[in-house]
């Protein structure tokens, strides 16, 4: 569980410093929230960390619609969200459009959250969002310090903000 916290803190700091340059390319509105409408990169992000660190994961979405309630429940209503899964556990790093917290660890039965099971109410992870998760790797690579490296070496802060 260690190695999971430590490799997903430091992967919300990596990702603070690319939000803005993805909010730039897809132009007004800006978002209220750094973090805003950038959950299925970041998911697909951080799946790939934990990844390549030995952590299977999965992206887990929800969207509600007129038959589901889905995706994070704000305590007011269901918003459409993405996230990861891995054994035992839900991992967030943009709850925080939401106002909750910056980085959310919790148990799968967290009832915050819900996947949706029809096609229709589940995000998908277009070929943009891939695109943008390979383009920023080789900085995640750089920062951390190897495409192999082990979960042990990932330290909260090991990801520098680049201003």
């Amino acid at each position: 569980m260690a190695a999971l916290d430590a490799i997903v803190h430091a992967a919300r700091v990596f990702l603070e410093a690319r939000w803005p340059a993805w909010h730039r390319r897809w132009g007004p509105p800006h978002p209220a929230c750094a973090s805003q409408w950038t959950c299925i990169r970041s998911s697909l992000f951080v799946q790939r960390a934990l990844g390549q660190a030995g952590i299977g994961a999965t992206i887990a979405s929800g969207v509600p619609n007129a038959g589901a309630r889905c995706g994070f429940f704000d305590g007011v209503s269901w918003n459409s969200h993405a996230w990861v899964r891995t054994a035992g556990a839900i991992v967030d790093v943009t709850a925080d459009q939401f106002s909750a917290a910056d980085v959310i660890i919790t148990p799968i039965s967290d009832s915050r959250y819900r996947a949706g099971l029809e096609p229709d109410a589940r995000l998908s992870a277009g070929q943009s969002a891939i695109a943008a998760v390979d383009a920023i790797w080789p900085d995640w690579i750089e920062e951390t310090g190897s495409a192999r490296y082990s979960a042990l070496q990932i330290r909260p802060g090991t990801a520098h903000r680049r201003r």
